[in-house]
């Protein structure tokens, strides 16, 4: 008890209880930093987990008006196939009938043959536009 009033008391007994506030107020501050970052870090947490699924929901949407686009274009092109078909499908007398017989359209006039023709062409650059849409979805879905 004696030793406990010595230490305590005098001059060295205030040193010690200032030293004792000092790092008692250091510690309280270090605890309270120490929540607040923890709160940031869970605020941190939460918006990241928000964003990326935002980021799974928009890459979905994404998904979904690339199968839409790629269906769309297949009907367009199975009906341009189709057409172009039973036009080749014809016999080689109708062809030959094709050669005679013009077409005016918007003031040229142009033989069915030409017109085939050049149907022929536009779907070899569907078909192509095709090849060209099918690369670049391989590129977006590998990313």
């Amino acid at each position: 008890m004696n030793f406990l009033m010595n230490l305590f008391g005098g001059v060295s007994g205030q040193i010690y209880i200032y030293l004792a506030l000092v790092l008692g107020g250091f510690g309280g501050g270090f605890y309270i930093e120490h929540l607040r970052y923890s709160e940031y870090r869970n605020e941190v947490s939460i918006a990241a987990q928000k964003q990326e699924e935002e980021s799974a929901q928009k890459e979905k949407e994404q998904q979904i008006a690339i199968k839409d686009l790629e269906n769309e274009y297949q009907i367009k092109l199975s009906n341009d196939h189709n057409y172009l078909s039973r036009m080749l499908d014809s016999s080689p007398k109708q062809l030959s009938s094709l050669n005679s017989t013009t077409i005016t359209i918007n003031g040229t006039t142009k033989s069915c043959m030409a017109i085939a023709t050049d149907s022929a062409d536009d779907a070899q650059q569907i078909i192509s536009l095709q090849d060209y849409i099918n690369n670049q979805l391989q590129i977006v879905n590998a990313k």
